[in-house]
């Protein structure tokens, strides 16, 4: 949770990525750490209480989730270094939950193919298909098996550089085209003028994340995109 903000609960819908194999951050060795997308499901719930541990404040909580969860039903206690996060939902929701396997596959299956299927809780219809790197630039490829769409506001979760200082922000644009805003890493989401259209019937649409330094093959990032329609796309994203 504190590497990302992510931020659980976003309009009617409850976003879950659990990490199937335990990790810790520290000492100042380098290793490879390979995220292995597992199976997407979905499901209806009503009225739900949901219980997460956090290393986050419920101060921090609530800011996370203003105007998404009413303060009363955020609900952190605990002491610090093992505090647990509880969430009382009432109304319908849809659960979406992609585990993520660190060097393992989840249990519950590899969702695609391989590294470049990574793609764990975003709305089916819309595949991140493909990256390319060239200097600074990183360029997605996204195919939408779906009707016409627009992703309207995006931030970037998180970006573990390979042996080196990571990127502090970058311009995100529709390749071809005017930018559409400036990301922050570990950052807010950013509204996009203009936003980046998505034509649909198996359509490809390539985006471009032009980052402030360099990349390096097998840097990772994580980003998320607001739809026009009003779902969450999370996209794992390695770098080539």
């Amino acid at each position: 949770m504190p590497l990302t903000d992510q931020t659980v609960v976003r309009g009617d819908t409850i976003e879950l990525v659990p990490i199937t194999r335990a990790f810790d951050v520290g000492g100042t060795q380098t290793v490879a750490v390979e995220p292995r997308a597992g199976l997407l499901d979905r499901t209806q719930v009503s009225d739900v209480r949901v219980t997460l541990p956090t290393e986050l404040s419920e101060r921090r909580w609530e800011t996370l989730l203003d105007g998404e969860v009413p303060p009363g039903d955020v609900t952190v206690s605990g002491p610090t270094g093992s505090r647990t996060l509880e969430l009382t939902l009432d109304g319908d929701y849809t659960l979406a939950c992609g585990p993520v396997g660190i060097g393992e596959v989840p249990p519950s299956g590899e969702r695609g193919g391989g590294i470049d299927d990574i793609n764990p809780a975003a709305p089916g219809e819309i595949r991140l298909t493909d990256e390319f790197k060239n200097g600074q630039e990183l360029t997605l490829e996204f195919q939408n098996s779906g009707d016409d769409n627009s992703f309207i506001e995006a931030r970037i979760n998180f970006f573990e550089a390979q042996g080196g200082s990571s990127p502090s922000q970058a311009v995100i644009r529709e390749e071809g085209a005017t930018d559409s805003g400036t990301l922050q890493v570990r950052g807010d989401f950013v509204q996009l003028d203009p936003d980046l259209d998505l034509e649909g019937d198996d359509a490809t649409t390539r985006i471009v994340l032009d980052f402030d330094q360099n990349l390096n093959s097998n840097d990772w990032l994580v980003v998320s995109m607001q739809l026009e329609t009003g779902e969450t796309a999370l996209y794992f994203i390695p770098v080539p």
